[in-house]
């Protein structure tokens, strides 16, 4: 209960004072769809089409900086580093005072978001991931996650967060993954993953998000592989969405 009561205060810290900042929606640029030409020639009382109703946002686009033209974008690509750490994942939050391992983690993923509602996003996200040091094996994990993109900082910063919560398989243990396994006597092949994530971006350029998420395996009180905590690592990494 202590690292999700720690999580919910530090999102609350984060929402609050936003709308009493100024906050502003991003607007979106009028212009009719390609499809709907014929409203362009309609009588002004007729309802246009904004740019983020419409789907038409593409990798290349996102590539080449134009993705900020639709404000809504459906999917993204991701990827990450960072280091594992010795404890549990309400101390691996506290990154300024967390004992770190010796084992690294890359990783690489995949987000969709087939519904919204306003600012709120649900979808799903899946992801693989390359851990090395002392030791090396292979992740793969999955899962819904949702995002909330209506915080505006004084139209200067976008703080997007999200949570994504799933399954997660890995190859072999690994480091103090490996030392809860003995200790436990469990199996931390398969496990629940919990990505809580801080996003930020330029609201002009709202396609490209630099973010902090706690990568986060464990058995949920025992329920997978006889463990209760299994492996966190504090990650940095950049995403493309289009």
């Amino acid at each position: 209960m202590a690292p999700l009561l720690k999580l919910l205060v530090v999102t609350a810290i984060l929402v609050f004072p936003s709308r009493l900042l100024s906050q502003a929606r991003e607007t979106c640029v009028q212009k009719p769809a390609p499809q709907l030409a014929h409203l362009a020639a309609a009588p002004l009382h007729a309802p246009q089409v904004r740019a983020c109703d419409l789907s038409c946002c593409s990798l290349w686009d996102a590539f080449r900086g134009h993705g900020h033209g639709c404000c809504r974008p459906l999917q993204s690509v991701f990827i990450f580093g960072g280091q594992f750490t010795k404890r549990s994942m309400g101390h691996t939050a506290d990154v300024f005072n967390v004992t770190y391992d010796d084992n690294y983690v890359i990783g690489l993923g995949y987000q969709c978001y087939p519904w919204s509602a306003d600012d709120w996003h649900l979808g799903g996200e899946i992801g693989v991931a390359n851990r090395f040091g002392n030791s090396y094996s292979a992740e793969v994990w999955f899962g819904p996650t949702l995002r909330y993109d209506g915080i505006l900082l004084c139209d200067f910063l976008r703080i997007t967060p999200s949570m994504t919560a799933g399954l997660s398989a890995v190859t072999e243990s690994m480091g103090h993954e490996r030392t809860r396994e003995i200790t436990r006597q469990g199996d931390a092949s398969f496990l629940f993953y919990l990505g809580p994530e801080i996003a930020i971006s330029a609201p002009a350029y709202s396609n490209i998000e630099v973010f902090y998420r706690l990568h986060h395996r464990c058995g949920g009180g025992q329920t997978l592989g006889n463990l209760s905590e299994g492996y966190n690592a504090n990650v940095i990494g950049l995403r493309l969405r289009f």
